[in-house]
């Protein structure tokens, strides 16, 4: 009588969780089919009969977080950590979604707690160095991009994120080695850490150096914004020539796309030309390049001003005087002044 009593007793309880797990997976299914809302209430139903159904919890704060719900995920996820506050992977979701967007210093707070119980894990100092970089908490973001590689030496992107934290920092030579350290790592995107190196060395006016680390880019891979940025390391030496065949390289590589705002870029290539051929005496053909940016971009202040410089060279004071006052009603505030000078 007293077994059959337990067997009574211990039933509904296994009734309660099989109904959760069923209302689990319903709640999974939904959530793959990108029907959040109704997953919700599938995960809800499933912690209604399972208080502590932490995977549901986890779950649930999900399909939340997909609604754009982020106060109700992080509860959710709060709740989790109460069931098993070891949970790590609570953690991390939790510092996801505050990161993103509700409290990015509780997200640190919370990859703090992750890394206490997992200190050896790479992955909790690497979020927490990008966490620290958003609070431009560059010294933070350092420190802990170094501990992920005393860990994993082969993190590429510890590598990368500590040179632009150092790079921030003015920091330019640990910056260039850490590029490189990522470059010697990372045969795939190579190309992009030189082009990293020669935005720093033009940073530091070292222009040489810069077309060098340039060149190395370009020989991996030749990109127009690559192009773009030698072009204009050779305009601050003076190469004017040099400078005009990269940027007329970046403009045959352009290609007009979907993506919003693509015109502008072609718009800055004709721009840059134009300064170029003006830089070099040739007012004719950079005045030419400017109406070209400037159809692009009715808008570019600089072109107007640059093509007002080439205007007013090549004896065109009306013209010139009409772009300068273009340029200082869109705001451009060095127009001011030549309009002072030049049209009284």
């Amino acid at each position: 009588m007293k077994n059959l009593l337990i067997l009574i007793l211990l039933f509904p309880a296994l009734t309660f969780s099989q109904t959760a797990k069923k209302y689990f997976k319903l709640g999974n299914q939904k959530l793959d089919s990108a029907k959040y809302r109704e997953a919700e209430e599938y995960f809800s139903q499933a912690i209604s009969l399972n208080p502590k159904y932490a995977d549901a919890y986890h779950k649930r704060a999900k399909a939340k977080d997909l609604q754009g719900n982020y106060k109700g995920a992080v509860a959710d996820l709060t709740d989790a950590l109460v069931i098993n506050p070891k949970d790590v992977n609570a953690y991390n979701e939790r510092a996801f979604i505050n990161l993103s967007a509700l409290d990015k210093k509780a997200a640190i707070a919370d990859y703090d707690q992750w890394i206490a119980l997992e200190p050896n894990s790479p992955i909790a100092f690497q979020r927490r160095a990008n966490a620290k970089y958003n609070l431009k908490d560059y010294a933070g973001s350092i420190q802990d991009n170094t501990e992920v590689i005393s860990l994993a030496p082969k993190n590429i992107n510890a590598y990368a994120n500590r040179a632009s934290a150092k790079w921030t920092l003015k920091d330019y030579e640990g910056a260039i080695q850490d590029y490189k350290s990522a470059a010697s790592l990372d045969e795939k995107y190579t190309w992009i850490y030189y082009n990293s190196i020669g935005i720093v060395k033009q940073e530091m006016k070292d222009y040489k150096g810069a077309i060098n680390s340039y060149t190395q880019s370009i020989a991996i891979k030749a990109d127009q914004a690559t192009y773009m940025n030698r072009g204009h390391a050779l305009l601050k030496i003076g190469d004017y020539k040099s400078a005009i065949e990269d940027f007329t390289a970046a403009l045959s590589l352009f290609k007009d796309t979907q993506i919003p705002n693509s015109y502008l870029f072609k718009s800055n290539i004709y721009e840059a030309i134009g300064e170029a051929k003006s830089l070099g005496g040739d007012y004719e053909n950079a005045i030419k390049d400017f109406n070209e940016a400037i159809d692009l971009y009715p808008e570019y202040k600089e072109a107007y001003s640059n093509r007002a410089d080439a205007r007013n060279h090549a004896g065109d004071k009306d013209g010139a005087c009409a772009d300068w006052n273009k340029a200082a009603n869109l705001g451009y505030a060095p127009a001011k002044d030549n309009i002072s000078k030049f049209c009284k």
